[in-house]
């Protein structure tokens, strides 16, 4: 690691350290607001969004014992390689956002708690995922851990014997990240839009905090779609609180206004805002209930908040507009309860399928730096016929694999063909949750075919032709497609043609009627583009150097 990121996550870990500590009240800022728990100190309570939840009181609660035995049941690790302990020995997580603008996003951060002081080494060994079980990709200095590419964490910080905090894994520059959480930490208040909701964790099963003043300053409050409630959205902070009590949900939510008359000119607005909600998820329940799995916990938590909304009450109190619900009640939580399980291996699976992409794109990026160049489907040579999943296997811990084999001789040669027959396909090529023939992916590249012009740009591969350097990617490498997930899976190592010349259909990409699909970026990132999306934007995104605007929705 270098002395700059050492000293970096140093300073991090540093400023956690301190902040674990209660902040004092600086001097002349008027009434000390109302106080963390001392395990939340280490939360600044002047960023964008804050949600903590007691874990321990969810889990010991007898309406989620199906939950337990569930988790009990499972064979493999279900939350310990993404926080690091298990569902049992948690006490709270929390996940902080800093900022909403400001340029590049961060990402959150995540405080865990432990219910009693945590085996450091299991810790470890968790995190540093299936691949490297006994910890051996986990580097560390002091109490900085350095994890392994793939996770949505890149750097753990072991606070004391109870508290773990992860951090954004930064891609390739998690080092700025940690800048970005270090100056987050110096700067922090004793107050802010977050501190109700942090005091609130003291005893509410979940609270939630926004600062909304944020929200205004990035979108606006009086765009298309929302004049109607941008009354509402004067508001300076709001805060949410969930118990779960007896038939039921207690929930409240509080938006806080400069003024009474701000209050009293949004009260009504609120509930005018509650009505649409209400119509609005239960809509969205309908919709989720013909999208199979997938949308099993999404359909229940639509019609649980369609419930919600429709019978909250609303009312003002000075400078706050509160609005009180007791919804959903105990069936609702008990068809949310059925649907977790579920949902919870939909995402394990989906969470597998991206760490396996992130890996054939580390694979890509590693040979481009020894080749100068990414891999096509020709070999060495440039003439001989060779998948670029093959060529890419001394870059995803298979260089046994690729020593056994000629790339002199193409790959179908009978000498080759037998060993690529007869070897196991490396697990990077799965897409877990999708059943494909044995030996079969459905990683697959755009590929111009032999002797074709291309209309608008050309994509990835050229057929017969090795694959492009960075430099030629001119739509920028986070706007093309390295790797997607295609429609129809083929031998892992052989060459194939998911032919594009721009003026032929676009391919079935990801299941049939699904979702959407997986897609490797050329930068290294992945994204899940939505069954939604626009064909121009996926034709803008096949193309490396077609020159078009390129806008994504939900990423």
């Amino acid at each position: 690691m270098p002395a700059l990121r050492r000293l970096t996550l140093a300073v991090v870990a540093i400023l956690v350290g301190a902040a674990l500590l209660p902040a004092a009240q600086p001097p002349g800022v008027g009434p000390p607001a109302p106080a963390a728990p001392k395990a939340l100190a280490a939360v600044p309570p002047n960023g964008f969004l804050v949600v903590s939840v007691d874990v321990a009181k969810l889990w010991d609660d007898p309406t989620l014992k199906p939950m337990q035995e569930w988790f009990a049941g499972q064979k493999e690790a279900t939350l310990e390689p993404l926080i690091g302990v298990a569902p049992a020995d948690l006490a709270r997580v929390t996940v902080y956002l800093p900022d909403l603008g400001g340029g590049r996003d961060p990402g959150p951060v995540v405080l865990v708690t432990t219910r009693r002081p945590y085996n450091e080494a299991r810790v470890v060994k968790n995190l540093a995922g299936d691949r490297h079980p006994d910890g051996r990709r986990v580097t560390r200095a002091g109490n900085i851990l350095k994890l392994p590419p793939g996770g949505p964490f890149g750097v753990a910080v072991l606070g004391d014997e109870r508290t773990l905090i992860l951090l954004p894994d930064g891609g390739r520059d998690e080092g700025r990240t940690a800048t970005v959480l270090a100056a987050q930490l110096l700067n922090r208040q004793a107050d802010g839009a977050l501190a109700p909701a942090l005091a609130a964790a003291g005893t509410s099963t979940v609270s939630a905090g926004l600062d909304v003043r944020q929200l205004n300053r990035l979108f606006g409050h009086e765009g298309a779609g929302v004049a109607p409630y941008a009354s509402a959205l004067r508001a300076t902070g709001a805060m949410l609180t969930a118990d779960l009590e007896a038939g039921g949900l207690k929930t409240r939510l509080a938006l806080t206004f400069p003024t009474p008359e701000d209050a009293r000119r949004a009260g009504p607005v609120v509930e005018e805002a509650l009505a649409e909600l209400a119509a609005s998820a239960a809509a969205e329940a309908k919709r989720e209930a013909g999208r199979g799995e997938h949308g099993v916990l999404p359909g229940a938590l639509f019609a649980a908040g369609a419930e919600l909304f429709k019978s909250a009450k609303v009312e003002v109190k000075e400078a706050t507009v509160v609005a009180t619900g007791d919804k959903p009640g105990g069936e609702a939580i008990a068809r949310l309860v059925a649907a977790l399980p579920k949902q919870v291996a939909v995402a394990r699976r989906n969470a597998e399928a991206q760490n396996n992409l992130k890996q054939v794109l580390l694979g890509l990026h590693n040979a481009h730096d020894t080749y100068g160049f990414f891999p096509g489907d020709v070999g060495p040579d440039r003439k001989t016929a060779w998948s670029w999943r093959v060529q890419i296997l001394p870059f995803i811990e298979q260089d046994q694999l690729y020593r056994q084999l000629d790339m002199q001789l193409p790959w179908d040669n009978p000498r080759n063909k037998a060993i690529l027959e007869k070897a196991e396909m490396p697990k990077v090529f799965e897409v877990p949750g999708r059943p494909a023939p044995k030996g079969h992916t459905y990683w697959r590249s755009f590929t111009l075919p032999k002797k074709t012009e291309p209309k608008g740009g050309r994509p990835w591969l050229a057929e017969g032709e090795r694959g492009p350097s960075i430099a030629t990617i001119s739509d920028g490498t986070s706007n093309t497609f390295a790797v997607v997930e295609a429609g129809e899976a083929v031998p892992w190592y052989a060459p194939d043609v998911l032919a594009y010349d721009g003026k032929r259909p676009l391919p079935q990409l990801g299941e049939k009627d699904g979702p959407g699909f997986l897609a490797g970026m050329a930068d290294g990132s992945v994204r899940f583009v939505r069954a939604k999306t626009d064909e121009a934007t996926i034709r803008a995104a096949i193309t490396r150097d077609g020159g078009e605007a390129l806008t994504f929705p939900d990423r």
